[in-house]
């Protein structure tokens, strides 16, 4: 009986010091503002252990910490006022980070982010997440998502958001847009009074960036947000015009061929295959009845060009034999408010002699080696995360069973094979010549060593299997990486 008492007393220390090696720094609270009738403030408040930061939302750079991010559920109800919610905190460090070996922005203890949003029904359900990363002098966990929603209304005044809805990964997301006040104070202060505020301690991590759900590859059957067509013009004899039209989605523009700058949106191109037949006169010319020139709160207010519903593009060549085709692509990148697909080229082709053109559609795929997310940021594909709940392509999903089932196996084998070998290591191969002595000499009989061997054998398997299944259940399947890698 005393052996079961210490087994069980040592167990429950072993799962006590694990949990209390599962770092949680950042705790975060919500609560809703009215401003007047229609319009309300959102607050999000984080409270930071000593020594803990967590990030700014304006990070361009891909290899430096994980950005603050807001994801808002898009509904009817209601609608975001301005750009990302405004940062408040009188915590505030930025300047060279000696972890990421550049200058960021951060904050310590408490920090409050606040959304203005405007009802557009008597009431509202605001639902989201809210993923953020956190780093002290030394190290950085995984990127973490908390999950909220606030219940608000017209007769409403202040009130408290809850936490810990079911994960907001639907189409209908709406990132929160860039904006340069993300500085301003405002008269909004913490709430002194937490009774009733609820807190999530222990969040779990996810991937980073969700860019967006439909990327332009008309070949594959995904939905392109410009369709383009071709046609070409006699001027005369030697000259003709190649004419591109972009019919482009609603809420949706391209931009110009013609913009300033290395850090904003991907310009719409021409290229021409190399052709001795032909010579380009002049640059192509652009025109739209939607051209609109404007700082783009995307693109850290750069100005830019884009063209919305239509764009027609005309390029004039000199040719010296029609019966030659003209061949090229073209490259061009689709922005709404919120979010960007990724760079585009389409490959076209014209014959002069009919005045028809055509896109090599079996040809069309996005850029391989560079994409834009929501926040203007050029990001590797292996980021994006596409939405399997609105699949237009089929996957092969009976080859990738059969592939997972194939790796499982390899997985244990493999295992079971680096076992055998970690049996030579220095630190076990002596062990085995005193723990076969213990159970052979140390026995009355044969039977008696043999049983002895098999429970001590069981009783291993036993005790970890359970520890890890206890800790697995109270902290979540990453616990044990967590505790592996901090």
């Amino acid at each position: 009986m005393k052996k079961i008492v210490f087994i069980f007393s040592a167990l429950f220390l072993i799962i006590g010091s694990i949990s209390a090696q599962i770092l949680n720094p950042v705790k975060w609270s919500f609560e809703s503002k009215k401003v007047n009738d229609t319009e309300f403030d959102l607050i999000a408040t984080a409270k930071l252990d000593k020594n803990w930061n967590i990030y700014t939302q304006h990070i361009s750079a891909d290899d430096g910490p994980v950005p603050t991010k807001f994801t808002f559920k898009a509904s009817p109800q209601y609608q975001l006022v301005g750009g990302k919610p405004n940062e408040v905190s009188d915590h505030k460090k930025a300047g060279y980070d000696k972890i990421f070996a550049m200058n960021v922005t951060k904050y310590s203890e408490s920090v409050q982010f606040i959304q203005r949003v405007k009802l557009l029904a008597a009431s509202a359900q605001v639902s989201g997440s809210v993923e953020y990363g956190t780093c002290d002098d030394e190290k950085c966990l995984p990127p973490q998502e908390e999950n909220f929603n606030f219940n608000i209304s017209s007769g409403a005044g202040t009130s408290r958001g809850a936490v810990n809805v079911p994960p907001v990964n639907t189409p209908n997301q709406i990132p929160a847009t860039p904006t340069e006040n993300s500085g301003s104070k405002t008269s909004v202060k913490t709430p002194t009074n937490t009774k009733n505020t609820a807190i999530v301690a222990a969040p779990q991590p996810i991937p980073s960036i969700a860019p967006p759900t439909n990327v332009a590859n008309n070949a594959k059957g995904i939905k392109d947000k410009a369709n383009w067509a071709f046609e070409s013009k006699k001027v005369s004899d030697t000259e003709y015009d190649l004419v591109f039209k972009a019919s482009i989605e609603n809420g949706w523009h391209i931009y110009s061929q013609f913009l300033k700058g290395d850090e904003g949106p991907i310009p719409t191109s021409f290229n021409f295959e190399t052709n001795a037949a032909i010579s380009l006169v002049g640059k192509t010319k652009e025109e739209s009845p939607k051209r609109n020139e404007h700082k783009e709160p995307v693109f850290d207010n750069m100005t830019v060009i884009d063209f919305s519903e239509s764009a027609t593009f005309t390029q004039r060549i000199k040719v010296s034999d029609i019966s030659k085709p003209i061949t090229g692509k073209l490259e061009y990148m689709a922005c709404n408010d919120g979010q960007c697909t990724p760079p585009t080229e389409v490959p076209f082709s014209f014959n002069l002699a009919t005045g028809q053109g055509a896109a090599v559609a079996e040809n069309t795929q996005p850029v391989a080696n560079e994409a834009i997310n929501e926040l203007g940021e050029k990001v590797r594909p292996e980021q994006f995360a596409f939405d399997k709940t609105n699949e237009t392509v089929t996957c092969g999903s009976t080859q990738v069973a059969e592939e997972n089932t194939k790796s499982l196996w390899l997985i244990f084998l493999l295992g079971f094979g680096g076992g055998l070998v970690a049996l030579l290591t220095p630190c076990v191969f002596p062990m085995i010549p005193l723990t076969v002595s213990f159970f052979t000499k140390g026995s009355k009989d044969r039977k008696t060593g043999l049983r002895n061997a098999w429970l001590y054998a069981l009783s291993i398997i036993v005790i970890y299997v359970t520890m890890g299944l206890l800790v697995t259940g109270l902290f979540g399947s990453d616990a044990l990486n967590k505790i592996a890698t901090d």
